[in-house]
Parts: C-alpha cells; structure tokens; sequence
C-alpha cells in the first residue's frame, strides 16, 4: 500500500507541472480591446517626417538643429492646444564636452487623474545625417498621434514626450521621469523608436527591463494587451525578443527603460528584424514608407484607447512567458517553477541512502570541482584577453567533456552517486534561476530532468545516447547564439556576449554563472555515463 502511494505522489509531482501549463493557457486574462476605426494617417506622418529629416538634419545633442526641432516640436503641440513645455538640462556629447540638451512635451489633458507617456527620441548620433528611422519616424509617429487625440475625450491625461541626448544613455527620458510632478500617476510608457523601416517583417516589442537595474523587468501586462492586437491584423513580435531581451541579448536601450526603474509599466516598439542602417549615413528617407508608418501609428492608438477604455490593463507580474499570442502569468510561472522542484527532490530521497556518497564519489567530486576552478580561471583569462566568446565555447565544451569523461574513469564512482550530484547541483541552479523564472523554466529545466529520467542503458546506445543528450543539454544556448545573430548580426553579438560575460564573471553573479555552466556538463556527463551498463546496479 506503501509502495503504491508513493508511486502514486511520484508520477502526480511529475504531471503537476504540466498541469498548471495547460491551466494557465485555459485561464487566460480579460480586456476588452478597442475594436473601432483609426483616424491615424501615415500619409500626415511621412509629411512630417520630411520636415524633420529635410530641415533638422544632424540632430546631434548640442547642435542647433537639435536645439531647433525642440522648439519646433513644441510650437506644433501649442497649436494642438497641448499645455506645451520644454526641459533644458545639461548632458556630455559624444565628445565629452558638457552642451545643453532639450526635452519637449505636450500634455492632452484627460477627464482623470492617470498618465499615460508616449515617447519618441528627436537627437541623432554624429555618424548619421537624416536619422529617418532613427528616430524621425518615430517623432512623426508620436506628433501625428499628438494631432489624432487632442479632439478625443479620454479619461487619462496623455503625454507625448519628444527627448533628447537618448543616444548619450538615454538621459533624456531619465531627466523627464525623475523631475516629472505626476510620475506617481503614470500607468504606462511606451516607446517609439527605430520602428518605421519599410522592409521590417513584424513590430518587435523590447526594452522592458530597467536601465540602471536590469533586473527590474516591466509588468507582463502591457506586452500581453499589444499582442492581443494581432487579431486585428497586426504582426507583432514577442516571444523570440522576449526570450532575447530578458537574458539581455538585445543590445542598448531606448526611452522606455528609465520608466521600469521608477516602477512604470513600460516597453518599446521597434523593427524585427533589427535595421541593417542603424547609426549609419545610409538611414535615409527611403527606406521608410507611409504604410509602415500608418501600421505603428494605429496599433499605438488602439492601445491608448483600450488602456483608456478599461482604465488600465491586466497585472500579469514581472515574471511572465509568452507561447505565441498565449502568457503564463507569473503566479502560475512561480508554481510550475516550484513544483519542478518538488518533483526532483522527492526523487532524490527515493534514491537509496548508502549507495549514494561513498569514498570514491568523494574523491571524484573533489576532482572536478579542481577540474571547474581551473575551467574557471581559463575562461577569466580568455574575456580579459578579448578572445572570441564562440571560439572558448566551441572548444571548451568538447575539452570539458573530455576532461570529465577520464575523470569519471580514473576516480571511478558509483552511476546513482553521480547522478545524485548532477540532481543537487541542477536544483542548485534552478534556484539561482528564481531571479528570472521565466528564463528558468525554458533554459534550466533539462537540466533538472534528464538526470532523473536517465537509466544505464545497453553499450550499443553509447554513442547515440551522448550526442543526444549533449544536444539536449546544450539546446538553450545553442537557440539563443542564433537568435542573437539573427536580431543583430555576429559581429554586434559577439562584442555584446564577450560584454555580459565579463560581466557575469566580474560582478556579484559569477556564482550563477559557475553552476549553470557546471549543470550543464554535469547533465551531460551523467548521461552519457548512463549508456555504460552497471550489471550490480539497479536500473
């Protein structure tokens, strides 16, 4: 009846967290989405945006041109109306001289007391002219918005924010948040930037973690009601640039980022893919299109009209997963993650007690911890020296392997003590993944559950089974080194990858790094360990 029972709790703990998946895709949030017509005009947009690109041309911070389109934008919001203002504040160029940068927004004052912020970068860098995509067309977007809502009636007060000195770090939108009266009654931000090329494929939706704390991540919510908007036709990205951006792989930032330090919902809305011209001379007027234009400038004022409509939108949590046009919500998130746990500890108890740590496990784990600090010094050494991430990765996994693989057969242990260590380290590591569950979920679980599905099996398996499970444990991060190369190339993705090592070594999340690295080749190890029958073991 014992046995049973427990057989019973064992396979329960082992569907739980399917389970909760497919009762979190059932139960799935409610809003009710603005489903008129759009007055917004892409024509009106691409008008203005030959004003910007032809009259305020090198609109770097500190250039008159940039201090030009300030006043220019200002006097537009005026005549709409709009209680008009201007910031000026102090800010380093690219040069390092200290010149005078200008915010400028226009408040469409609502019948509440909510804020809602829309805004879009004026300035350029230096190594561009027109800077059409960057960020002229998201200015014409947000002053053609500006036109469309001053003779609406809306509950919330609506703010169109036009920074400058974004491409200095985004010290523009930080000044506006940190000096702005009612930053306590903004519901939402929303950025436009670099999000009118005309060949882009889909909208990609980014930026949604902090600036100054990158673990801060915006509340799931706003990126839930945008993709509910691809009902009406829209092509929005999400779960690639999700999954991206919340391991940091997007590189940079926009106006949105500063918002989610001071607990603002917020995100930006950009091209998928990345834009091939970006900070360069060739981001010309051509290469954007009214059209393109017309399908940002509508999809931003739906979401205006149903985040007025109900008031604000669903709180899903900052720690959320997006399956296609589905989101699991982070109580649901934070329960899948638990009960993953559960299970691999009560299958590490049912393991029998004796056979588990022995002198030769021991010594055996002494060894490879030697083998890891080693492991550990090299790779400091190879960021320090600047050489290519991808050349350490693709040499260090095979060596790793290798390594273990004659420090398993010089230390012999027992197959169940090394996979029990494999069990406690791979917890270890999913524990680490708490900080961002989501990531978690999708990067760490193999880890947690190929060790405990694994058998020793027969030797005519002992070539397949390794590749398999190397593959397997190695999946992740080989998917995410092709989505980075994909959104920004190989050459902007290598210099970002050799920065966030650098920073995982370097910072206080060296230890997060070490034991997701070790689970990996230890995952790996166990298995291919497991293809070798142990005739005095039980299978």
């Amino acid at each position: 009846m014992y046995s049973l029972l427990r057989e019973i709790v064992g396979k329960s703990l082992l569907l739980l967290p399917l389970f909760l998946l497919v009762l979190s895709l059932i139960f799935q949030p409610r809003v009710e989405l603005y489903d008129q017509s759009t007055m917004f005009s892409g024509e009106e947009a691409y008008k203005l945006l030959k004003v910007i690109v032809g009259k305020y041309s090198y609109r770097v911070v500190g250039s008159e041109p940039n201090r030009e389109i300030a006043y220019w934008i200002r006097g537009y919001f005026e005549e709409l109306g709009f209680e008009a203002n201007i910031q000026v504040f102090e800010t380093r160029d690219f040069s390092g001289r200290l010149v005078k940068a200008y915010n400028v927004y226009g408040i469409k004052r609502g019948l509440g007391d909510q804020y809602i912020v829309i805004v879009a970068h004026h300035d350029t860098v230096p190594w561009t002219v027109e800077g059409a995509n960057d960020n002229g067309g998201g200015v014409a977007v947000l002053m053609e918005l500006a036109y469309i809502f001053a003779n609406k009636s809306t509950l919330a007060n609506i703010v169109f924010l036009s920074t400058d000195a974004e491409e200095v770090g985004l010290v523009g939108s930080e000044y506006f948040i940190r000096n702005f009266e009612y930053r306590e009654k903004i519901i939402a931000a929303i950025s436009i930037d670099m999000c009118s090329w005309r060949e882009a494929e889909s909208i990609m939706l980014g930026s949604f973690f902090g600036y100054r704390n990158p673990f801060r991540f915006s509340d799931g919510g706003l990126l839930y009601l945008f993709m509910k908007f691809e009902k009406f036709g829209y092509r929005i990205e999400v779960t690639i640039p999700y999954i991206a951006s919340r391991i940091y792989l997007v590189p940079g930032g926009t106006d949105s980022m500063p918002f989610i330090d001071y607990g603002v919902p917020a995100t930006g809305i950009g091209d998928y893919p990345l834009y091939p011209y970006w900070h360069t001379r060739e981001d010309t007027l051509d290469k954007i299109s009214a059209t393109r234009l017309e399908e940002i400038g509508s999809l931003i004022e739906r979401v205006l009209l149903t985040i007025d409509r109900n008031g604000g939108f669903p709180i899903l949590g900052q720690h959320v997963l997006f399956i296609d046009q589905f989101v699991i919500t982070e109580n649901f998130m934070y329960t899948i993650y638990v009960s993953g746990i559960f299970y691999v500890i009560y299958h590490l108890f049912r393991s029998p007690r004796r056979k588990i740590i022995d002198r030769r496990s021991i010594i055996y784990i002494s060894s490879v911890l030697s083998y890891y600090i080693i492991a550990i010094l090299l790779s400091l050494y190879a960021i320090k020296s600047g050489i290519d991430p991808f050349l350490v990765v693709v040499i260090g996994i095979p060596v790793s392997l290798a390594t273990l693989a004659a420090i398993s057969r010089l230390f012999y242990t027992r197959y169940i003590a090394l996979k029990t260590v494999n069990i406690i380290l791979g917890t270890a590591t999913y524990f680490a993944g708490v900080l961002n569950p989501s990531v978690g979920i999708l990067f760490l679980s193999p880890l947690l559950y190929l060790p405990v599905f694994s058998r020793p099996l027969d030797r005519r398996t002992n070539v397949i089974i390794p590749i398999l499970a190397l593959l397997v444990s190695f999946a992740p991060e080989i998917s995410v080194i092709i989505l980075g190369v994909k959104i920004i190339g190989y050459n902007s993705f290598v210099r970002y990858l050799q920065r966030i090592l650098t920073y995982l070594f370097f910072k206080k999340y060296l230890l997060i790094a070490f034991t997701i690295y070790t689970s990996m080749i230890f995952t790996t190890v166990t298995i291919s360990i497991a293809t070798m029958r142990e005739k005095s073991e039980p299978t």
